[in-house]
């Protein structure tokens, strides 16, 4: 189960999440294996009694979020899905057996020889350009920093628009949306005392879907596994090198081991702070970037959406209210700059 990090709750779990996060630090590693009581010195002793215990229903209840229990695991030789088995009570074959998708690993291999594109970023963008290029006959890998698990747990936006879902069909992605996915003829505007909706089906023939991103992931992941794509999850320094060259190539390395990926193409996947984007020399990049002087409020929520998404518009700015699930609601507000969360308690939001 997975809770609703409200204030409370965040504030509660404020410095178990930061011991557990300091073990992306190699020192405290190696404390916690020789001096677990100094390495936990700055907990309390119910904390230090669950971390003990690693009692991972318990720290999640308490607070800690997945992504800091995640590193206490890698600490620990625990594996993801053995710790989600525990947060539901069973043990890993009882859990495994539910899973829709294969059991999360890390693909180990060498390249002995050149892949024609060397993709960064196994999100929703780096797997699927990774299953076209399949389908075209192009050889590739992927190579994702984070742990399957991770990648899988993120919250991103949850609606695909008809292009998105005309390519995912294209390439017999679409099987699970179609089936899952809630379909939306259009979008509510309210604007000026006045709500009218603007029906995309009606004007161009199109649907927008609601399929979240973590569905959409599984997919993909679940499309690779079938042909046996060349994936590697946990992959770290990434670094591409010698991309103005013809012979380009990416150093990595895998559990303090070092890689290497020769390519004719890299194709960087990895979003706008990632390695790919920072790698362009001097003089190549072109950017464009407007400012707005202001910030968005985002809350999800437990509650049942509105039937189709509203934008609205008034005198206060704007405000969004869009879906994850039948049970599951975003919501947006516009806001200052300045804002902090402390301002806006469920009172004044709901």
């Amino acid at each position: 189960m997975s809770y609703v990090f409200n204030l409370e709750r965040s504030a509660k779990g404020l410095r178990l999440n930061r011991f557990l996060h300091s073990f992306t630090r190699k020192e405290v590693r190696e404390l916690f294996k020789r001096d677990p009581d100094a390495a936990m010195k700055d907990l309390t002793p119910e904390e230090r009694d669950m971390v003990r215990r690693l009692d991972w229903k318990a720290m999640q209840d308490y607070g800690a979020s997945f992504f800091c229990l995640e590193k206490l695991a890698r600490a620990k030789g625990v594996s993801n899905p053995e710790m989600v088995a525990a947060f539901r009570g069973e043990t890993l074959e009882a859990f495994l057996k539910t899973r829709r998708v294969p059991v999360a690993r890390c693909i180990a291999f060498r390249v002995e020889n050149n892949v024609q594109v060397a993709i960064i970023g196994g999100g929703p963008a780096g797997l699927l350009l990774a299953e076209i290029l399949h389908r075209n006959g192009v050889q590739s890998v992927v190579l994702e920093r984070q742990t399957r698990s991770h990648v899988l747990g993120r919250i991103r936006a949850g609606v695909l628009e008809p292009w998105t879902i005309d390519v995912l069909r294209e390439n017999g992605l679409a099987a699970r949306l179609e089936h899952e996915g809630h379909r939306h003829d259009g979008v509510w505007i309210v604007w000026g005392g006045r709500e009218f909706l603007i029906d995309i089906n009606r004007h161009l023939g199109k649907q927008f879907v609601a399929y979240g991103q973590t569905n959409l992931q599984e997919d993909l992941f679940a499309a690779a596994e079938r042909r046996g794509a060349a994936l590697m999850t946990e992959a770290e320094d990434v670094q591409p090198m010698d991309i103005a060259s013809q012979r380009p190539y990416v150093r990595f390395s895998v559990h303090g081991e070092a890689e290497r990926v020769d390519c004719d193409f890299i194709a960087g996947c990895d979003g706008f702070h990632g390695i790919s984007r920072a790698s362009f020399p001097a003089g190549v990049l072109r950017e464009y970037e407007k400012i707005y002087p202001f910030g968005w409020l985002g809350v999800l929520a437990p509650v049942p959406p509105l039937p189709e998404i509203a934008y609205c518009h008034s005198p206060r700015g704007f405000a969004l209210a869009s879906q994850r699930n039948p049970t599951l609601s975003r919501y947006y507000l516009q806001v200052p700059l300045d804002t902090r969360i402390d301002d806006w308690p469920d009172a004044r939001f709901w």
